[in-house]
């Protein structure tokens, strides 16, 4: 009987020792094992062509309906990512399938790019699905070696069809087994919402309190030792339509002392961590201007400029010269060589648009300090790019390098349309390979009109930044700024084709009005020439800052600035080069920047960006209207900040420097989803760019992305597609439309217009965060009377001086900040950019000098 005892207890031990060991650590490898919530995503239908099949969600069930079959059995394929297996151990698989009609599944679980190896599939043998009847597969499986980048698949094409139409039905999916490491902690939820970066002491500082109650809370800040350092009650209960939530306000704007490692309460919430200082973006202005070397075409991605090992790259696409892919019709040349310059986004085309865009913003940035006095960000050395060290600023030698790209893609003397721009160099497939590598020839397409008045635009104005430092670069721009305007002049309705959205054109334009004119606001502020002054006086567009811009589908979307609407930025270079000579460009920019702020405060997380019908290109969607948020909220957002700050530097009212300043908490998590938008940045940032380099999710053998990439952001098409994909009719709200996920294109795209607005708005704010607490010993070019402040006595001065020169017996040296000769409206921008200052006032005798 002991025996027989001590036998049951070795027995137990045994197999309990033998199950840890084979199943080790055990858990979920998936991520989705059913679709009862209405949403299939990891899982996702990969075909060879998407004429074959569509998978939609329905009845708890990811439904494939194939139309046609294809060659190869993978040619449709429903698969799951993201998931690793370790050789030695055993996991336990588990699968449900049905089907209308009689038909066979490949099923596997293994590699997911080469060498292809397999852990399981069923000894190399499809599965015969019985129309209508349930295969359900429970077994187990050793990997035979390591699989860190594994896929579970579902081969569904070629001789495993069946008679079509067809429909296969996937009920669930399982793999448990050991892995590593534990779970990964999900995000905590986080009630109060905050700039998780943090705010600058001057600055507004607000959160915002996700509730059901409609009292006020007691909220209490505490510093980072848990003491509470201040307190108060919340306020504006609302239901806020763009997040869908019951919302209170934070503000504790009143507290300004630096520090690190605040975090607020209220009842039961808290918020994430977050800082109080005066260089809250300083490394953030910079990262969001290193996207662009990462983005370079035609060198070497490389240490020490790179950063960090892991991001560098062999050129993409040295040389780059592209074939002509349009019709026979264009007589141009047979290659362009388009070497250089920046790619668009996070693959290999290069839009004129997009880049003429993001170039136009980085040098205006650079303009734009000149004016204000705060180009010492941008100074040779600056940016730890290859040009550093050559005496120029680092900022515009890497607008150089995109400003030499564009200029490579007008074509010559000697063909059809000479002078013109084409307005897109790609590749058939577009992948950018880290081997540098081209996988498929180059193409350029014909020229157009559009395309070639952005050239003329981002040349004049490159001209005037170089011109007195590097004369030869400087004429070299005019010269070809002047051909392209002649050439658009000469072909002022050539179009880009466009037979709807696709790869090869998503971006319809069939007006260039408000291009001719933003070219000739560029070319009368570098040559003064009357031919271009008399184009713009006499424009439909003549100072405008528009703030809604009808789209090609008939709807109006509440923005001021895009790729085929230019005329804000026109109406920008005037104001801030001629604001005396238009001063109807300040008027319509405050106008426009107020109807923002508008926005922003009806809004429960400050997104200065209101709702609006959008048609969506997923026509076969339940309905092809939608309202709420545009792709792209993100840029749309920062366009109009940048719109709000041109209106605090030309008045310097503060209500419009609060307002970018609450753009940017909601970028940096002070949103619905609690995310920070920009890579590498907060406590719960994005990690899953669209990017074909940085695509870790995808391949754990790339890279994740560096610090400072910002995505797309939410937007309400994601309703549409899971729609269609998910078969899901609940739609949500406006700002939770986002998911963070690589082939999320909608929510998770980045590209060279991002990036550009990101970094404008990241310097603008620095430059206004370096305001010292303490003020230094040191006289304020902007403190006219002397006092120690930089208030209305000031404003007055420079009134009783505005408009004489050097000349005039009453001329104000003092207020004459720009140095010029004259005092203008570059003295008043120049002022208002220190409005509010004080300065402790220097011992007797002593003299600073900037």
């Amino acid at each position: 009987m002991l025996k027989r005892a001590v036998v049951s207890v070795l027995f137990v031990f045994v197999l309990t020792l033998l199950s840890s060991t084979c199943f080790g650590d055990q858990s979920q490898l998936l991520k989705r094992t059913d679709f009862t919530d209405g949403f299939s995503s990891p899982w996702r239908l990969m075909t060879s062509n998407s004429n074959l099949a569509y998978s939609y969600v329905k009845d708890g069930n990811l439904t494939v309906h194939m139309d046609a079959k294809g060659t190869n059995k993978w040619d449709i394929a429903v698969v799951h990512d993201d998931f690793s297996l370790y050789q030695g151990q055993i996991y336990r698989l588990q699968f449900k399938l049905v089907a209308s009609k009689n038909c066979k599944v490949y099923a596997k679980i293994g590699d997911k790019r080469e060498p292809y190896g397999e852990a399981w599939n069923n000894k190399w043998s499809p599965f015969s699905l019985i129309a209508d009847k349930v295969l359900q597969i429970e077994t187990t499986f050793t990997a035979d070696k390591d699989y860190k980048d594994a896929q579970f698949a579902f081969h569904l094409g070629g001789e495993l069809a069946g008679s079509l139409p067809n429909e296969v039905k996937i009920i669930s999916a399982s793999i448990i087994g050991y892995t590593p490491d534990p779970d990964p902690t999900p995000t905590p939820v986080i009630d109060i919402r905050v700039n998780q970066l943090g705010y600058y002491p001057d600055s507004v500082k607000k959160a915002t309190l996700k509730t059901h109650y409609n009292t006020p809370f007691n909220w209490m800040l505490k510093d980072s030792q848990g003491t509470i350092v201040a307190s108060g009650k919340t306020s504006s209960y609302r239901m806020d339509h763009a997040s869908g939530e019951y919302v209170q306000i934070i503000d504790f704007s009143d507290y300004n002392t630096p520090g690190t490692g605040y975090t607020l309460y209220a009842g039961d919430a808290s918020s994430f961590p977050f800082d109080i200082g005066n260089n809250i973006y300083s490394k953030l202005q910079y990262d969001a201007l290193k996207y662009f070397y990462h983005a370079r075409s035609g060198i070497d991605i490389k240490m020490p400029y790179c950063e960090n090992p892991q991001w560098s790259r062999v050129a993409g696409d040295l040389p780059d010269k592209a074939n002509y892919s349009g019709t026979a019709s264009y007589n141009g040349p047979n290659i362009l060589d388009a070497t250089g310059g920046w790619y668009d986004g996070g693959f290999s085309t290069k839009y004129l648009s997009y880049n003429g865009m993001a170039l136009w913003k980085m040098q205006n940035q650079y303009e734009n300090a000149l004016v204000t006095g705060k180009v010492d960000a941008f100074k040779d050395n600056s940016m730890n790019i290859p040009e550093s060290g050559n005496g120029y600023p680092d900022i515009l030698d890497e607008a150089r390098w995109g400003m030499e790209g564009l200029l490579r893609m007008q074509i010559p003397e000697g063909y059809d349309c000479a002078g013109m721009a084409s307005y897109l160099i790609k590749g058939n497939t577009n992948y950018l390979t880290t081997t540098g590598e081209p996988i498929t020839e180059r193409l350029y397409s014909p020229p157009s009109t559009d395309a070639t008045l952005y050239l003329a635009s981002c040349a004049a104005q490159a001209s005037r930044l170089w011109k007195s430092i590097d004369s030869n670069f400087s004429g070299k721009c005019l010269l070809y700024a002047e051909i392209a305007w002649e050439a658009a002049q000469k072909n002022p309705l050539v179009y880009q084709p466009y037979n709807g959205p696709s790869p090869i054109n998503p971006y319809p334009s069939d007006y260039f009005d408000d291009e001719f004119y933003w070219a000739a606001c560029e070319l009368y502020i570098t040559t003064g020439k009357s031919v271009y002054l008399d184009y713009i006086k006499g424009s439909k567009h003549y100072c405008q800052m528009a703030l809604e811009i009808p789209e090609y589908d008939s709807h109006v979307l509440q923005e001021s600035m895009k790729p085929d609407f230019t005329a804000g930025l026109g109406t920008i270079s005037l104001a801030l080069n001629k604001t005396q000579e238009f001063p109807e460009a300040l008027k319509n920019i405050t106008k426009v920047a107020d109807s923002y702020i508008s926005v922003q405060n009806g809004q429960g997380y400050s997104m200065p960006l209101a709702e609006r019908y959008i048609t969506s290109p997923f026509y076969y969607s339940k309905s092809s209207v939608l309202r709420g948020y545009p792709q792209g909220s993100n840029l749309l957002g920062a366009n109009n900040a940048i719109v709000m700050a041109y209106a605090y530097a030309l008045t310097g009212d503060k209500k419009y420097v609060n307002g970018v300043n609450e753009f940017m908490d909601y970028l940096l998590g002070r949103n619905p989803m609690v995310k920070s938008y920009i890579t590498g940045y907060g406590e719960n940032p994005v990690i899953n760019p669209n990017h074909g380099l940085f695509a870790y999710q995808d391949n754990h053998n790339l890279p994740k992305a560096p610090g400072g990439f910002l995505v797309s952001g939410a937007t309400s098409l994601l309703n549409a597609m899971r729609a269609v994909i998910d078969g899901d009719s609940n739609y949500l709200p406006a700002q939770k439309c986002y998911e963070d996920d690589y082939f999320n294109y909608l929510t998770n795209e980045v590209n060279v217009d991002l990036n550009a607005s990101l970094a404008w708005l990241a310097s603008f704010e620095e430059a206004r965060g370096l305001i010292p607490t303490s003020p230094p010993k040191k006289p304020n070019p902007a403190d006219i009377n002397g006092d120690g402040k930089v208030n209305m006595r000031d404003v007055v001065e420079m009134a009783l001086a505005f408009g004489t020169t050097s000349k005039d017996p009453n001329f104000n040296k003092k207020c004459d900040l720009t140095n010029d000769g004259a005092v203008n409206m570059s003295d008043v921008m120049a002022l208002a950019m220190r409005f509010g200052d004080e300065y402790e006032l220097p011992e007797p005798g002593t003299v600073h000098i900037d």
